[in-house]
């Protein structure tokens, strides 16, 4: 690399999360790899984030500190990539911590060619098409965090995410992202600590319904399938995109939902399943017989049971 030590901006986006910030800031404080600069997006907190962050920002140079209306986690993560001038960035949630060693592992794992680095099960170099596999089959997070990319090509995709699109966000930014890129490096040293007992959180108080989903896969089929097309690996990337709806309607049902078996979007998830039932699961191919989220549930939970019997 041309530069031994290149800049790394970290995004940190914040919204009432003062129980929690000290911990991830600090976290970057106590990196050993120390040329970096943090940009922290308070997003309207109305508790006591915003002097938190600005205490911080008034004791380091390299912590910069933005202020603004509420405006949803997507809209605060492009004001931070707006205003980054790392080589490289990388993203962190309010109430997690990197560990000391994360940008140094991942800027030590960037050489010529790679466009990302990215956390996963195993630890290899990988191609465009491969990555973009590994990473709807979860060999590596559908997150942004866990990951470091190139700001250079960051800033050239679509980063600006409608504020409604609250769940499966990170996974469409990944995917687009990649897009872009020709190798990534896979690798399976933690670097990152999540806090899940933050119950708060979206994906704990998220509730899936059809006209979400039904919305977030036609975002996922126009800026990211629909590009994919001339691929020699579409037909393995199309399915597991649609076998990801599958998943997304389970919860859907399993969250009390129902889903809108007369819609055209759902007619074309059938049909293309229709000679591939050996592809799904029984609780995906339940999703085509059993119309009824209480009974699905029900099914569901019986199955569950015997399975643990069993074992």
């Amino acid at each position: 690399m041309s530069n031994a030590n290149p800049l790394v901006s970290i995004i940190l986006p914040v919204y009432n999360g003062d129980q929690y910030i000290s911990i991830a800031i600090n976290s970057v404080i106590n990196q050993s790899y120390t040329n970096w600069e943090l940009l922290i997006v308070d997003d309207g907190s109305t508790d006591n984030s915003a002097s938190v962050c600005d205490s911080y920002s008034e004791k380091d140079t390299r912590i910069r500190t933005f202020h603004r209306p509420n405006g949803g986690v997507n809209s605060a993560r492009a004001k931070g990539v707006d205003n980054a001038r790392g080589i490289f960035l990388t993203f962190l949630d309010a109430d997690d911590a990197l560990l000391s060693d994360a940008l140094d592992y991942m800027v030590g794992h960037f050489q010529d060619g790679i466009d990302l680095v990215a956390h996963g099960r195993f630890n290899e170099q990988v191609g465009r098409e491969k990555y973009i596999k590994t990473l709807w089959e979860g060999g590596t997070g559908l997150v942004l965090w866990g990951k470091m990319f190139r700001t250079s090509v960051f800033k050239q995709i679509d980063y600006a995410l409608e504020q409604r699109m609250v769940m499966g966000e990170d996974l469409l930014l990944n995917s687009v992202y990649a897009l872009d890129i020709n190798t990534a490096y896979i690798f399976s040293h933690e670097i990152y600590q999540v806090n899940r007992d933050n119950e708060t959180s979206v994906t704990r108080t998220f509730k899936h319904n059809w006209e979400y989903e039904k919305y977030y896969f036609s975002q996922v089929e126009d800026r990211f399938l629909s590009k994919c097309k001339n691929w020699d690996s579409y037909e393995d990337i199309h399915l597991l995109v649609n076998k990801s709806w599958l998943n997304a309607l389970k919860y859907v049902m399993l969250d009390g939902g129902s889903i809108c078996y007369n819609d055209p979007a759902f007619k074309a998830v059938r049909s293309f399943f229709k000679g591939k039932k050996g592809e799904l699961g029984p609780s995906e191919r339940m999703i085509f017989i059993i119309k009824n989220a209480r009974v699905y549930r029900l099914i569901l939970k019986i199955g569950m049971k015997m399975r643990n019997r069993e074992r």
